[in-house]
């Protein structure tokens, strides 16, 4: 499955080393599974562009890998711009979103309904723990499909990196991709 991961920078993220480990896991994981996988994040040069400047460079930008690439599936890193211009590109998407969005979100208007409308249109949305799935489900209702909790498939919080450094095994994520492109589709056979 070609697999094209929408994802923003995270070093603005607090803790970034937990968020990495799991994108690094994914990769890694990814590619061990058989699956190619693309990732498409910010310029250096995104940063300090006005909302506007910055949603037409992404565009162009998801645009081009949308050609160029072909995924079956985007999974996207987050419920705000990034994740309405991949609603807007008509392909099938799983959505992460992470205990800080919520609130940036509920903040911006703008925002806030962008990500009421990636939410309601996501194939699934996977969060890293119970509170954000409390979050999300308070702030914008329950999705159709159950959220699926990282913390419920063997990860530790996204806030905690694992002291180990071993990570459980994202094999099941190749069937939730699949699941939705197979929705999309129109062939799904399950529930």
């Amino acid at each position: 499955m070609r697999v094209l991961l929408a994802d923003y920078d995270w070093a603005s993220v607090s803790p970034p080393a937990a968020v990495a480990f799991f994108l690094l896991q994914l990769v890694r994981q990814t590619a061990v599974a058989g699956h190619e996988l693309r990732r498409l994040v910010p310029n250096a040069t995104d940063a300090g562009k006005d909302f506007e400047a910055g949603r037409r460079e992404w565009r162009r930008r998801l645009d081009r890998e949308v050609r160029e690439f072909d995924p079956q599936i985007v999974h996207v890193q987050g419920i705000g711009m990034i994740g309405h211009l991949v609603l807007e590109s008509g392909l099938p998407y799983l959505l992460s979103t992470w205990g800080h969005e919520v609130p940036e979100c509920q903040r911006d208007g703008r925002l806030y309904d962008l990500a009421r409308q990636v939410l309601e249109n996501a194939g699934r949305v996977l969060v890293d723990g119970q509170a954000t799935r409390r979050a999300v489900e308070a702030a914008f209702g329950e999705p159709e499909r159950p959220i699926v909790c990282l913390a419920d498939r063997g990860w530790p919080a996204i806030s905690a990196l694992p002291a180990e450094k071993v990570a459980p095994s994202l094999d099941w994520l190749w069937g939730i991709y699949r699941e939705i492109v197979d929705r999309r589709a129109g062939i799904f056979q399950g529930e």
